[in-house]
């Protein structure tokens, strides 16, 4: 028995990319993953402080809340550098930088009254008439705070972007080889019939 073995040639189409370099997508979904962990975090640490009484958390509230601002950073950049799709741990520390510089932004635009009371800006603003600054503490704290938020976020995204998910491709097959079984029993009896010949 032979076989025919017929082949067709087999052509891939791949897209190419039209993605941006900045996945606003996954940066917008890693800023909701990490400020809503950082909110839960701040209203526990702001409850075992005040409701509970724990006086290490109220003594060190501002290393408590910089603590969990830049774990939730870390999350959020491993979150982002994964969303984007793309297996680079170069372009999920860009994704992570990103997120770090829109929650910035976002904390500095909306919420500066508060913020000036969670970095103890407010004690140096009016310190400043007096003479006194106020809690150094505070302030290294934030200091600390801003630039760990900067590498956690640029970590967390390349680790994300390390372990990301493989971007869909689009690809299509034109043909396929085939392979078929043909009964070829008379051709045996011609060579069995040409030796004896």
């Amino acid at each position: 028995m032979a076989r025919e073995i017929s082949m067709a040639p087999a052509r891939a189409t791949v897209r190419a990319s039209t993605r941006p370099v900045i996945s606003w997508g996954a940066v917008f979904g890693g800023a909701v993953v990490g400020l809503a962990l950082f909110a839960l975090l701040s209203s526990l640490w702001l409850a075992l402080a005040f409701e509970s009484g724990t006086s290490v958390v109220r003594t060190n509230l501002a290393w408590f809340l910089g603590g969990s601002a830049l774990g939730c950073l870390f999350l959020g950049g491993i979150i982002t550098g994964y969303l984007t799709g793309i297996r680079s741990a170069g372009s999920g520390i860009l994704h992570g930088w990103s997120l770090w510089g829109l929650l910035m932004i976002v904390t500095i635009a909306i919420g500066i009254p508060s913020v000036l009371n969670i970095f103890g800006l407010d004690r140096v603003t009016t310190g400043l008439d007096s003479g006194s600054v106020g809690n150094v503490n505070a302030l290294w704290a934030s200091f600390w705070t801003i630039l760990g938020g900067f590498v956690a976020a640029g970590l967390g995204g390349a680790i994300g972007g390390a372990v990301a998910r493989q971007p869909g491709v689009m690809a299509t097959t034109e043909a396929a080889p085939t392979v078929e079984d043909v009964d070829d029993h008379d051709h045996d009896r011609d060579t069995h019939h040409a030796r004896v010949s």
